[in-house]
């Protein structure tokens, strides 16, 4: 299995005027940085808890179907398609009326109503395109995600060469309530 992000987020949990005043920066000689320092702390955050912050559009990828379908970096707001490769090798799209989710837990799930279909013996046959985040801006992102994040920026400004060797604690006790724990 895979997860690909298709879709990244249009937009950040954090704005650039909010970091800088948790850096204490007035000027705006280091706009840029910070920026870039925005969406390194997010993409290492969402990574760090495999959950999407502001939304953005994933597939996953499976060999064939397993019996339950779990979709990571959620979470999931929508499915919006199934596709497989049938056995005769062609491209195929599921009926939503063939499966029931689960998009209230930690990890999304997908089920058949009865069975899922065969799939050719190929790599990838079955991808599911899904929507994922906490929603579309940053009102939407909790609270302690968005402190987490200001740890980490502030970590990372005030160490610009290589030798931040952790996430600061307190950012990951923070992600920890976020992160998902699973036995794929």
């Amino acid at each position: 299995m895979s997860f690909e992000r298709t879709t990244d987020a249009a937009s950040e949990p954090l704005t650039t005027t909010e970091a800088k005043l948790h850096l204490k920066v007035d000027s705006s000689d280091d706009d840029t940085l910070i920026e870039r320092l925005i969406k390194a702390a997010r993409r290492f955050s969402e990574n760090y808890t495999e959950r999407s912050f502001i939304t953005q559009t994933w597939k996953a990828r499976f060999d064939k179907f397993p019996d339950v379908i779990e979709l990571l970096y959620g979470p999931v707001l929508s499915i919006t398609s199934i596709e497989y490769i049938d056995e005769d090798g062609d491209t195929q799209t599921l009926s939503s009326s063939n499966y029931t989710t689960d998009l209230k837990s930690k990890i999304a799930r997908i089920t058949p109503v009865d069975e899922w279909p065969d799939t050719d013996d190929v790599t990838n046959a079955v991808t599911v395109t899904y929507t994922a985040g906490f929603g579309a801006s940053s009102a939407n992102v909790p609270e302690d995600i968005r402190a987490a994040m200001l740890l980490i920026i502030g970590k990372l400004y005030e160490s610009r060469e290589d030798n931040v060797k952790k996430m600061p604690t307190a950012a990951e006790c923070l992600l920890n309530t976020y992160k998902v724990y699973h036995a794929l």
